[in-house]
């Protein structure tokens, strides 16, 4: 065989092993590659050898003392699928297994439901708003939320309290009402066992303080790889939100229309709203319900609770929303998430897909 073979069967296979393999595994098969070829340069005559580039020599024959960090950061890949580029983003409406959600910017957002998490299946892929999923952040994914947001989740079961901060889409696991991440379901104490009832509030300030800053290009809390360029969207001037803001109390940070108006600097917001800090409430004596519907009409109500009444115990209870008489038509309560989400699995057979699962 020729040295011009030689050297060309050696390009051929480190090319191969790059192509066929994952960013993850890249370093090690790269490596793998080297050593293979070192064995095949050192087959060479030493005629053969020195008639080889300076360059080529540096790279194959002498990377037995280079790590395979330090050969990946010769290796220009057109694979962007793991670099971060985070975006501020509400979204349009999507649908997911014949279910429409409808993302917006609700600043008074609050919801009592079932809270699950996720880690090492999604750790290192984008996030729906181009930033990378760090099960070891405190970060959640949330159906309808702005990305980013913040928000304050506590588990209803332990008391534990922490600032989550909204990156991700999901989950769509019916009666779930937030994906958390890893380490936040860690902290909130129930990732052993996996699901847990919460509460989810949107924190007001922290949020705008997020919005406004991702709108000029910076995502203060975003977990960014190491030895990956950041590439962040044009500063749009227009863009920024204009907005008043509240002075609340951690133990108060929903929007209440009865505290002061006062300008509050963002730097000062941030200082007391750092995701993850981890406090602790009394535990809340809850039930949990599937709502199959609010109704504005009594007879409609009824019509409902006669269809879904032969799978479980049937509640109508009338509430005062914003201005609106609702009818609430309900199954339950039990204690147990199971059997909840049981009971739902048989009310979206029946057709109601707006059905949910709640806590109070």
């Amino acid at each position: 065989m020729t040295l011009k073979s030689k050297l060309i069967n050696i390009i051929n296979t480190l090319f191969i092993m790059f192509l066929f393999s994952s960013c993850a595994d890249v370093g090690g098969l790269v490596e793998l590659a080297v050593k293979e070829n070192i064995n095949n340069v050192n087959k060479l005559s030493p005629k053969e050898r020195n008639k080889i580039s300076p360059s080529i020599q540096s790279g194959i024959l002498k990377d037995d003392t280079k790590t395979s960090e330090e050969i990946l950061s010769t290796i220009t890949t057109s694979d962007t699928k793991n670099i971060p580029n985070p975006v501020y983003k509400v979204g349009d409406p999507y649908e997911i297994n014949n279910i429409w959600y409808y993302p917006k910017r609700d600043l008074t957002y609050e919801e009592t439901g079932i809270a699950s998490w996720y880690g090492n299946k999604f750790h290192g892929r984008m996030t729906a708003n181009g930033e990378i999923f760090n099960k070891n952040s405190i970060s959640a994914a949330h159906k309808t939320l702005p990305m980013p947001s913040m928000v304050r989740v506590t588990n209803l079961d332990n008391g534990n309290v922490i600032n989550v901060r909204i990156n991700d889409r999901g989950p769509y696991v019916h009666g779930r009402i937030i994906d958390l991440s890893e380490r936040a379901a860690e902290l909130l104490g129930f990732k052993d066992v996996g699901v847990s009832r919460v509460k989810v509030n949107l924190l007001l300030e922290k949020s705008l303080w997020l919005e406004r800053s991702a709108k000029e290009g910076k995502f203060p809390g975003m977990y960014i790889p190491k030895n990956k360029p950041l590439i962040l969207p044009p500063i749009n001037s227009a863009s920024r939100p204009k907005v008043t803001i509240k002075d609340t109390s951690e133990e108060d940070e929903v929007l209440d229309d009865t505290k002061i108006n006062i300008q509050k600097s963002f730097t000062e917001i941030l200082a007391s709203s750092r995701q993850g800090n981890l406090r602790t409430v009394n535990p809340t004596e809850t039930k949990i319900w599937v709502q199959v519907g609010a109704f504005s009409s009594t007879n409609n109500a009824n019509n409902v609770v006669a269809k879904v009444a032969h799978l479980s115990k049937t509640k109508i209870t009338t509430i005062d929303y914003k201005g609106r008489i609702l009818h609430r038509v309900r199954l339950g309560p039990t204690q147990d998430i199971e059997k909840a989400d049981e009971i739902l699995k048989k009310v979206f057979e029946l057709g109601y897909k707006g059905s949910k699962i709640v806590v109070d």
